[in-house]
């Protein structure tokens, strides 16, 4: 096997549709290096030609504080999001120009209903402390 031109870390989903959100998805990613070659890159056994991404979109946005980007592509009648940390640039290492977009990260239902139980959690232990 050839050695990659660029890797980073990467976490990635096929069972997100349309813009990335927080949701349960991300729970069960898929996470490991991603491995950029000259036609192609691959995560564990998911492997991409570039000639056949269809619609890249390169998505900048803030995890709290933290700016973040995911890339998204439709291959083969699945959409992907691959979550890439800040100081990560595979850009220069793809044949294609994703479309660059600021997009606030919004919350499914499930990723809500389970950060508000958490909350509510923390209020209880400290008003239990406080009595």
């Amino acid at each position: 096997m050839p050695k990659a031109n660029y890797k980073c870390m990467t976490k990635a989903t096929n069972r997100e549709k349309g813009e990335p959100r927080y949701s349960q998805n991300w729970i069960i990613s898929k996470r490991g290096f991603i491995n950029f070659y000259d036609d192609h890159f691959e995560l564990g056994s998911w492997k991409f030609e570039f000639d056949k991404i269809k619609n890249p979109i390169l998505h900048k946005s803030r995890q709290m504080l933290i700016p973040v980007k995911i890339l998204t592509f439709d291959y083969q009648d699945k959409h992907y999001q691959f979550g890439l940390n800040p100081w990560a640039d595979p850009l220069p290492h793809v044949p294609f120009s994703p479309k660059i977009e600021k997009t606030p990260l919004k919350m499914s239902a499930s990723s809500l209903i389970i950060r508000l139980a958490i909350l509510a959690y923390f209020v209880y232990i400290i008003i239990q402390k406080c009595k």
